[in-house]
């Protein structure tokens, strides 16, 4: 029988390959076993409901089951601040909520540094960097520079999967400015810090919470 937290791994990645129902089965298997978890391993079935139900572009239910997880670590006496904050975040992002991103992000910038995470940390900067790149595509730029340089500096890997779907948003940003002024700022990026970055997005002003934004697709709670 495989250890909880391999199970979760398996069900995890077989959900972002969209491999629904096997991750379903794990999933099951997990929830199976909930009566005996303890500590940070009850929260593997709940953290699993939730990437398969983002995967499946169910977001109002991601969304839920998202501070469902929460409550239980809490009540656990365990924080993940930065994940947690990061993962609403772009939740906020896929429905088109990017000032309230935005502002998530800005507000918890300073706990998320602190908790001294480096994947979180670049996680929650790329997101934040994302939703402010309608409005800030030269400051989304020097970001996403910055982490190219980040990743490899601090050994963070970086999935096929997620790398597709951060292409599909960098491309549609890099579109709102010159190609040379983007260049000029990605290379700018790649010689900053990540920390000094967050912290300067975290310091721009929030637009107004129905301000349209053009530029990057948003996804609808049933995934389209």
């Amino acid at each position: 029988m495989l250890p909880r937290g391999a199970a979760y791994r398996v069900g995890w990645v077989s959900s972002e390959l969209e491999r629904f129902e096997l991750a379903e089965q794990w999933l099951e298997r997990l929830r199976g076993l909930e009566g005996r978890l303890t500590g940070i391993s009850a929260t593997y079935s709940s953290e699993l409901a939730y990437g398969i139900a983002d995967r499946r572009g169910h977001l109002d239910q991601a969304r839920q089951l998202l501070e469902e997880n929460q409550r239980i670590a809490m009540s656990q006496g365990l924080t993940d601040i930065a994940g947690y904050q990061n993962n609403m975040a772009d939740l906020d992002r896929l429905q088109g909520r990017y000032a309230a991103a935005q502002r998530r992000l800005a507000e918890h910038a300073e706990a998320v540094i602190e908790e001294g995470n480096p994947y979180m940390t670049l996680s929650a900067c790329e997101t934040m960097a994302a939703v402010m790149g309608p409005k800030h595509p030269l400051l989304s730029a020097r970001v996403f520079g910055c982490a190219s340089t980040t990743r490899l500096v601090e050994g963070i890997p970086h999935p096929e999967i997620i790398e597709a779907e951060e292409e599909l948003v960098l491309s549609a940003i890099r579109a709102l400015v010159d190609e040379d002024a983007w260049e000029t700022a990605w290379e700018r990026g790649r010689g900053e810090n990540i920390v000094d970055l967050f912290r300067e997005m975290a310091a721009v002003t929030i637009p107004d919470d129905h301000a349209d934004v053009d530029g990057v697709e948003s996804r609808n709670d049933d995934g389209a």
